[in-house]
């Protein structure tokens, strides 16, 4: 998709970084961090077993979006693209040094980019969690929800795949969390997918601060 293209995204909860590769393949810069060093460890050896994948695919969907007049007109072509497989790197939740950690890597692509960096794109473009948001753990949304605090500008976009579990407790806490701390949730899209006699339910759901 041409909006994907130059943007700069911010992965949490990475785990293997599936949602980074995706973005990164459609032509994004992204940071695939998790809390956990070993993770972040194989996310590593996955970004690179996959770089040239990610590189092959962003660059034909690039020439494609070139020679299409409505999707060209949809981008800057004033800023540098160079596509690339995703960095990997520790971002605890609720820990300030490893956001700050984060955002300095932002303003560093939108350097590299030819984005100037201001008060108003000092952030990522888009914030990317998958299927993260579950257990009973209060504390642990308190704190994922002070991270996107601090990572989330004026113009980003958090998208949150949700997979439905029991009675979804876990979400609605974490919902209730999110918008204490002044940010809206909506459902975007829900696809259900029915195996083995189960009915899995998947939902999308975009946030933005208010």
């Amino acid at each position: 998709r041409p909006w994907w293209r130059t943007k700069v995204v911010v992965e949490l909860g990475a785990g293997l970084g599936a949602a980074s590769l995706a973005a990164a393949a459609l032509g994004a810069r992204a940071l695939a961090t998790d809390g956990d060093e070993a993770v972040v460890t194989l996310c590593v050896e996955n970004a690179v077993a996959n770089e040239d994948a990610v590189v092959s695919t962003a660059t034909r969907l690039a020439s494609f979006l070139d020679n299409d007049d409505g999707a060209r007109s949809e981008s800057n072509t004033e800023e540098t693209f160079s596509p690339q497989t995703p960095k990997c790197a520790r971002l605890l939740w609720g820990d300030d040094g490893d956001a700050r950690l984060a955002l300095e890597w932002v303003r560093a692509v939108f350097l590299e980019t030819n984005r100037e960096s201001n008060s108003s794109n000092s952030y990522p473009d888009a914030i990317l969690l998958a299927d993260v948001v579950y257990g009973e753990n209060a504390s642990v949304w308190r704190s994922l929800v002070k991270t996107l605090k601090t990572l989330s500008g004026p113009n980003t976009v958090t998208l949150l795949s949700h997979a439905s579990r029991g009675r979804g407790e876990a979400f609605t806490q974490f919902e209730e969390i999110a918008r204490d701390a002044g940010f809206e949730v909506e459902a975007a899209e829900t696809k259900s997918d029915a195996k083995d006699g189960l009915l899995a339910v998947t939902v999308t759901y975009v946030m933005r601060r208010f």
